[in-house]
């Protein structure tokens, strides 16, 4: 919390949250993007964090964000994706889902059919894994007006970093007005530009 009320307001979300507690410093966690191997970002209208909260329930991923502003940054690792890994932190999913610090969430409440995680084998996340399950992503979150980009991954075959956007006609002149020679980063953006 900030701004003058900043105590007051604190207070009364800390009454909410059992176990939360007040503090003048931050969390050494606070403002650090979550650690893995891939990192997404997720944006949706605050209003809808709870359905965002249920489709990222149960990947076993480190989120970390701001349901306020509608902006979460999920981080998976390839071996600490895997089913086993998932259905281990199943007993700690509905407490961590409220605190949404540096907190693992886990639960096979969402089918793995339904998020792409047919592809999880003993040793994790794939490229083909990863495809699919942020294609599930991108679609639970597109019914809420929400968007799910691809910041890092090690997987780059087959995975569309950016999903779907709307203004890319726009961009794409943009950038042949620019650099119609294509020398600056070609390739690297969305549609390819």
């Amino acid at each position: 919390m900030e701004g003058s009320a900043a105590e007051s307001r604190a207070e009364a979300v800390a009454a909410l949250m059992p176990g939360a507690t007040v503090g003048a410093e931050p969390p050494s966690w606070w403002g650090a993007l979550p650690d893995g191997d891939v990192l997404m970002e997720l944006r949706f209208p605050p209003s809808r964090g709870e359905v965002v909260l249920e489709a990222v329930h149960g990947l076993g991923a480190t989120v970390r964000g701001s349901l306020a502003s509608g902006v979460l940054w999920l981080a998976l690792s390839p071996s600490e994706s895997s089913p086993e890994r998932s259905s281990e932190s199943s007993g700690r999913s509905s407490e961590s889902s409220e605190k949404l610090g540096s907190e693992k969430l886990g639960s096979e409440e969402l089918g793995r059919e339904e998020l792409g995680r047919e592809e999880l084998g003993s040793e994790g996340l794939g490229s083909q894994g990863l495809a699919g399950l942020v294609a599930g992503l991108r679609a639970r979150l597109a019914e809420v007006g929400g968007r799910v980009s691809v910041l890092a991954s090690p997987y780059a075959e087959g995975l569309d970093r950016w999903g779907e956007i709307s203004a890319l006609p726009l961009m794409r002149r943009v950038k042949e007005r620019f650099d119609p020679g294509r020398r600056m980063s070609p390739g690297r953006y969305v549609g390819g530009i």
